[in-house]
């Protein structure tokens, strides 16, 4: 029986996502992303969450694969059909961004929700949901 080292390098980071101001019901999926070219694209999250909405708020963790530049969205899915439902591309759920970056049409750029995550070091970021 061999034993196995592993570097210190190797050390999962946590990234906990809470969100405030949130309507009552269903859940919160949070998607975080590190590719710019790919920030807000289907399927261009690095790691997802789902946590259910009790009291306005809910909070939910995943782990990063490593140092670097992250940005979290997510939203608000009130009828927990797994789907961020929309009319005419108008959100009808809530929706949010770390860094509480600020939307226009096509929501923020990857630089203005962008956390910096070092090494060892955990990060926790607060975002407030938004509705129309």
């Amino acid at each position: 029986m061999g034993w196995w080292l592993w570097p210190a390098t190797a050390q999962a980071l946590t990234l906990t996502v809470s969100v405030e101001g949130l309507r009552p019901g269903g859940q919160v999926r949070a998607g975080v992303y590190v590719d710019p070219a790919r920030w807000l694209e289907e399927g261009g999250a690095v790691a997802s969450c789902v946590a259910d909405v009790e009291a306005g708020a809910a909070t939910c963790s995943v782990e990063l694969p490593g140092p670097g530049t992250y940005a979290v969205a997510f939203h608000h899915d009130q009828d927990g059909d797994g789907v961020f439902d929309r009319m005419l591309g108008v959100p009808l759920e809530g929706w949010g961004f770390s860094r509480d970056a600020a939307t226009g049409l096509s929501g923020p750029r990857f630089a203005d929700a962008a956390l910096q995550v070092s090494a060892g070091s955990d990060v926790h970021t607060t975002i407030r949901a938004r509705y129309l």
